[in-house]
């Protein structure tokens, strides 16, 4: 699109869920609009306010604005980095899509592999956590950046990305407003994320946070005189193990929504592997994303093309286990022995897991040196071994993942390395591949500054998790879902799955039995294994997939550093 004088053009994915109250601002500046699209107010608010303008929208979006009298161009991505964006830059060109496999189209754009990026997956299972990809030639705008690029600096190779947004810390307040305050806001973003001309539908594990946006959402469409129901969608496995469905139903049912339960097929891996990889674009360790894959597409052959998820909750309210180690240190830190105690104790009643597993449980993910000899030992059977020795060395990534400061400091990292953003990376390709957009109301600035802001034990409280959502939802979210303490999501059999699939997968490591990055022949006499790590086998077929899909090249030492 482009503005009524044709200097100012705009590529863009994404929405920003508060374009009509940006729209009225600018028509109150005199700014004038020729649609009624968000795309249009993007570019009139860069217009306007230029590279200031990002901080003023809420959504999640990847755009690019070409100014043709200045012949700048102007490059952007939402704050947490919903939406992707790829570039590539060398001879005097710069390209940039919201897929790689679009980049390697290029003829100047090789599908080289980034050995280094593979090392940090295999040696200590880290994805999406810098602005490189697994190929070498293509990097990814980070989250809260834009870069404005000049035809002179791209004859230089100079893509220099400038942060624009860092979350700041509200006020803390005392709890019975942080409580309030936080329904509000969560409130709102469901409000705006509900913002479509289509049908919009809700994901619905049953877990607390799905639940939570499926409530609210029933709230606000109810009070705004919806008469049709709302869409919940629900998964169910084959095996009880993998079924949440009494929770899901309590949480519709309170919402006024309609469930519909879908049941992925194990047959559909041989169907769907090929396709699933080439959305993927780089590795994986677990066939959750397969499930979300296979749910997407029956949703849209639902009809819907817009839901609601969950999604971010855990980030937000450190929901995962391995959080509480960090809180219990915090407050060490702080000379709170007997606190830190209690809340252990307390623990025992409304955690996930036992005390003796907690303990464990926070010693590896807090004690850099354990988890390093831990990831070696599974590690070293299975890799090449001149690529074992190599890397295995390199700890400063892992040590940076583990020792954290202070809350914000872990957070920051959860946020913007370690783990949202590779959650991020495969919701959007799974969810794209069948054209279907999700919108994360957890995911708001707002919320995150919020609760930035307050004391964490409003977050962990007598044992509680994400204690802060569970008194907001008071008489919103049905007390058998907001009082759970287990904790289940999208479960998938992977191990299973991929051993039940053998003729699909063995053919697969014999035609790589020469790879330099892993030990396949080591790797075939343990495929039948269970002892074989499910984490691990699924990390090893996704590599191999994704070398043949992409005809990935240079993965020896010698070549890459040539």
């Amino acid at each position: 699109m482009s503005d009524a004088s044709g200097r100012y053009w705009i590529v863009y994915n994404g929405e920003v869920y508060n374009y009509l109250e940006l729209k009225a601002e600018l028509q109150q500046s005199g700014r004038s609009f020729q649609t009624r699209t968000d795309t249009e107010v993007i570019l009139q608010a860069f217009i306007t306010w230029g590279p200031q303008c990002l901080r003023r929208f809420n959504g999640m979006w990847a755009f690019a604005i070409y100014d043709r009298v200045a012949l700048r161009l102007f490059c952007a991505r939402d704050r947490f980095g919903v939406k992707p964006f790829h570039y590539a830059s060398a001879n005097g060109q710069f390209a940039f899509a919201s897929e790689v496999k679009q980049l390697l189209a290029l003829p100047w754009v090789g599908a080289d592999a980034n050995r280094d990026r593979l090392a940090d997956f295999f040696l200590w299972g880290f994805e999406q956590h810098t602005d490189e990809t697994y190929f070498h030639q293509v990097r990814c705008l980070p989250a809260s950046h834009y870069m404005e690029l000049t035809q002179d600096d791209i004859e230089r190779g100079r893509c220099e990305p400038k942060r624009y947004w860092t979350p700041g810390q509200d006020e803390t307040l005392d709890e019975r407003q942080a409580i309030t305050a936080f329904r509000d806001l969560l409130a709102d973003s469901v409000r705006l994320r509900l913002r479509s001309d289509v049908p919009v539908g809700v994901t619905l594990s049953g877990g607390l946070d799905s639940s939570s946006v499926v409530c609210l959402a029933g709230e606000l469409r109810g009070a705004g005189g919806s008469q049709s129901p709302l869409d919940a969608f629900n998964v169910e496995f084959e095996g009880a193990a993998y079924s949440e469905r009494d929770y899901a139903e309590a949480a519709a049912s309170k919402a006024g929504a309609r469930t519909i339960v879908l049941r992925p097929g194990q047959a559909d891996l041989r169907r769907d592997w090929e396709k699933f990889v080439w959305h993927m674009e780089g590795l994986f360790e677990t066939l959750s994303f397969f499930s979300n894959y296979q749910i997407y597409r029956l949703i849209r052959e639902d009809g819907i093309s817009v839901v609601l998820s969950g999604q971010g909750g855990d980030e937000l309210l450190l929901g995962y286990e391995r959080y509480r180690t960090y809180h219990a240190l915090f407050k060490l830190r702080k000379m709170s022995f007997m606190a830190a105690v209690r809340e252990a104790m307390a623990a025992r009643s409304h955690a996930n897991m036992p005390l003796t597993k907690q303990i464990a449980y926070g010693l590896y993910f807090t004690l850099p040196v354990l988890r390093a000899i831990h990831r070696r030992r599974l590690m070293r059977p299975i890799l090449n071994h001149d690529f074992f020795m190599e890397y295995s060395g390199r700890t400063e990534l892992l040590r940076c993942s583990m020792l954290h400061r202070d809350r914000y400091a872990l957070q920051w990292n959860e946020y913007y390395h370690y783990q949202l953003p590779h959650l991020l990376h495969h919701e959007d390709s799974v969810s794209m591949a069948h054209s279907v957009e999700t919108r994360l109301p957890f995911l708001d600035y707002r919320l995150l500054e919020l609760i930035l802001g307050q004391s964490t034990d409003l977050l962990f409280r007598d044992g509680w998790s994400k204690y802060i959502l569970r008194q907001a939802m008071d008489g919103i979210l049905p007390d058998q879902v907001r009082n759970r303490t287990d904790k289940m999501g999208y479960e998938t059999p992977t191990g299973s799955l991929i051993r039940q699939n053998r003729d699909l997968f063995l053919p697969l490591l014999a035609r790589h039995r020469d790879d330099t990055v892993l030990d396949v022949p080591a790797i075939e006499r343990r495929f039948e294994s269970a002892e074989f790590d499910q984490r691990l086998l699924c990390g090893v077929v996704s590599y191999l997939s994704w070398k043949e899909a992409f005809t990935v090249g240079n993965l020896d030492r010698q070549a890459c550093s040539t």
